[in-house]
């Protein structure tokens, strides 16, 4: 078989693993995926892999992307069996063989879930409002070694009826720790322990915050989709699977209630999407 690359649409609990990305001697998504993928023979050492994002440890993910290049063809239902059942591939899409899965993303959408304390959510907006364009997040980063200039497209909070607060970023990209310290400072906002005037300087990268930002807990984030304009298959037994797993949590934490609200949301989008390029195929 000619080399073909596909790329794949991953949903993950991270709970149970020390972020995304590979690391020795400790569980990651990544790690996983790569052990699956060594057993059904679809890679090497030298194979040509993407992600389109690097979650922290504890995050999740309903539609993080991978790409990958192999000489024979995948098969998601072996390829689940071997996974975790807090791992599940539910998508993919041929693509070509130059494509970069973290390059090519139109955007990235992240949803971060918390318990409202009683926040000024008129405040907390008006805090997001500031960041949406292109800035220097330097000092709503972790320390970071490669640029801090991002360009954000959307940045909100609602508030639910049983008390929940839902911030919604969209984005061409994320450094590492800014949404988890963006919604941190906005918090501080929302609840009269830090100006407007003081969050804005935030955006300034010659400016030194007197104190640290703190970044919310990572458990309460998760990548709703990098989106392509891609037509992808749909595995509906992972499909399945994954709605049992989050109806299964969903007494336990409220959070998975709006990760399965998001994965529904990401299952019609991307039916809508293969039907709208099949048709105009036609």
């Amino acid at each position: 078989m000619e080399e073909k690359r596909y790329a794949l649409k991953v949903f993950y609990l991270g709970t149970n693993y020390y972020g995304f990305q590979r690391q020795l001697d400790v569980p990651t998504i990544e790690g996983e995926l790569m052990k699956a993928f060594k057993e059904e023979s679809l890679i090497n050492d030298n194979f040509k892999y993407t992600a389109a994002s690097r979650t922290d440890r504890g995050a999740h993910a309903i539609g993080q992307t991978i790409a990958f290049t192999v000489t024979k063809m995948i098969n998601l239902d072996r390829l689940n069996d071997k996974l975790p059942s807090d791992i599940i591939l539910w998508a993919y899409s041929e693509v070509p063989l130059k494509f970069n899965a973290r390059r090519e993303a139109i955007y990235r959408h992240y949803k971060y879930v918390i318990r409202d304390p009683g926040i000024n959510i008129h405040k907390a907006r008006e805090a997001l409002k500031k960041i949406i364009g292109v800035h220097n997040f330097k000092n709503l980063c972790y320390k970071a070694n490669k640029t801090t200039i991002r360009r954000i497209f959307v940045a909100n909070v609602n508030r639910t009826e049983d008390g929940f607060l839902l911030f919604d970023f969209y984005g061409a990209s994320f450094a590492r720790g800014l949404i988890r310290k963006t919604v941190s400072a906005v918090m501080d906002v929302g609840l009269d322990e830090m100006s407007l005037e003081e969050f804005e300087k935030l955006l300034d990268p010659t400016y030194v915050p007197p104190k640290g930002i703190m970044p919310a807990p990572a458990e309460n984030l998760f990548l709703v989709d990098a989106f392509y304009q891609l037509p992808f298959e749909i595995n509906y037994q992972a499909v399945k699977n994954i709605r049992e797993i989050l109806e299964k949590n969903i007494h336990k934490n409220a959070l998975f209630r709006f990760i399965l609200s998001e994965f529904e949301k990401n299952y019609l989008r991307l039916l809508e999407i293969k039907g709208t390029l099949n048709y105009n195929k036609l």
